[in-house]
């Protein structure tokens, strides 16, 4: 399964991150958190977001993309930092940065950039952002974040670092306010100036970008980081677009289109396909089907669908086999895990592999009191279990949805595997 960043995605990740990270400690002086926590903090992050989007498998390819960052963070204001420059490997378009120095750009973007001073500037953007500290400000502006709270996601038990990383994780799907991106734009044009980079690259990426979202379909579709650098700037356009020449200035062209020549271009089929609303993978042999409303995100390791216009939701996942555990024992331990209390189920099959299949009741942060159907299936190595819920009060309108998802589960022969 390979992570497709979109809207529902990041919202869906948001929650993922509250629930594994650790907690951060507020000072009494406007919540402000020390560097010291900020560092810890995008430590257990960064692990969050690597098992959830991919770490593209180049390391030439990363080595370089360090090499370029790591020019703007030696010249940045919080040279202090250990800067960390990572490629995800998602086909969509956009880049984003943790506090503490970790920065994330996904081969979707690479793809649709020039030069290696097209590139420096999207990372001399995000180093703007950690420099500014804008996830940790907007934290202390906005504590309790109506935005972030009402996301949808998955029912962790433990919401650790709840507000804090939400809020950052608002950022990166919606931007940390016009004035905090407008003083990543233009840090990010210092940065290139002192590493030597040319800052009339600036607006050939904002052309790029605009000409992908005027084109719909796809990509555009999936563009959030257009959203985030333009959408607050409309009369400061002009400005950019006005930049000086500075002919002393590199931009790297031949170089960077060098780098990425083998770069992956859209989906990975070897990550899975979706067609027509059937999820397919070929290294772990088994597809699923989806109603044709439903919207579906491929991940890392887990696939998500949300009903279109209901909060309706589906989580696929799996974990490695207990092979001294019957189905039904390894059911148990995860809905207590879940924390998820059952309310009827029996062992029985979904298409001639063994499984548990039970209704459970639990607390969703957001939703309230959630009512589940749940899927446990046996099959090779590993137990992937369906986790289908919604609020209880509409649980009779999604079970149908529910069963029709859990019941279309089943092996692929391996000669329809190509």
């Amino acid at each position: 399964m390979n992570l497709r960043i979109s809207f529902l995605t990041l919202l869906l990740l948001c929650f993922i991150a509250c629930a594994a990270a650790g907690p951060a400690k507020k000072k009494e002086a406007g919540l402000f958190i020390s560097e010291e926590e900020e560092i810890s903090l995008g430590k257990r992050l960064d692990k969050i977001v690597l098992d959830h989007y991919g770490y593209y498998q180049s390391l030439k390819l990363q080595d370089y993309i360090n090499s370029i960052g790591q020019s703007l963070a030696g010249v940045s204001d919080r040279p202090q930092l250990t800067y960390r420059f990572k490629v995800l490997n998602s086909s969509d378009i956009n880049s984003f940065s943790l506090p503490g120095g970790y920065v994330y750009i996904t081969r979707g973007l690479l793809c649709f950039l020039n030069s290696e001073a097209e590139l420096a500037y999207i990372l001399g953007y995000e180093v703007g952002h950690i420099n500014a500290r804008h996830g940790i400000k907007k934290y202390t502006q906005e504590n309790n974040s109506g935005f972030a709270k009402g996301l949808i996601s998955i029912f962790f038990s433990e919401f650790k670092d709840f507000d804090l990383a939400c809020v950052i994780f608002e950022g990166i799907s919606k931007g940390y306010g016009r004035e905090s991106e407008l003083e990543a734009i233009s840090l990010s044009r210092k940065y290139m100036l002192k590493a030597g980079y040319s800052p009339d690259a600036v607006k050939c990426v904002l052309k790029t970008l605009s000409l992908i979202k005027e084109s719909g379909g796809k990509n555009a579709k999936k563009d959030i980081l257009f959203h985030k650098i333009s959408s607050f700037l409309p009369e400061e356009k002009a400005k950019i677009y006005n930049t000086a020449k500075y002919t002393d200035l590199k931009t790297g062209d031949t170089e960077y289109k060098k780098h990425i020549e083998n770069l992956i271009f859209g989906d990975n089929p070897e990550d899975g396909i979706i067609i027509d609303g059937t999820f397919k993978h070929p290294g772990l042999h088994f597809s699923i089907s989806f109603p044709e409303e439903w919207e579906i995100e491929n991940r890392s390791f887990e696939i998500w669908a949300k009903h279109e216009t209901r909060d309706f939701f589906i989580q696929v996942t799996f974990h490695p086999l207990d092979k001294y555990n019957k189905t039904g024992e390894i059911a148990k331990k995860i809905a207590k895990r879940l924390k998820l209390s059952l309310i009827s189920g029996e062992e029985t099959e979904i298409n001639a592999l063994p499984a548990f299949i039970g209704d459970y009741k639990g607390s969703h942060y957001v939703l309230g009191q959630i009512q589940v159907k749940a899927a446990f299936i046996n099959m090779e190595d590993k137990i992937y279990y369906i986790l289908c819920y919604t609020k209880k009060k509409e649980f009779s309108l999604a079970s149908g949805y529910f069963e029709q998802v859990i019941e279309s589960f089943y092996r692929l022969p391996l000669h329809k595997i190509k």
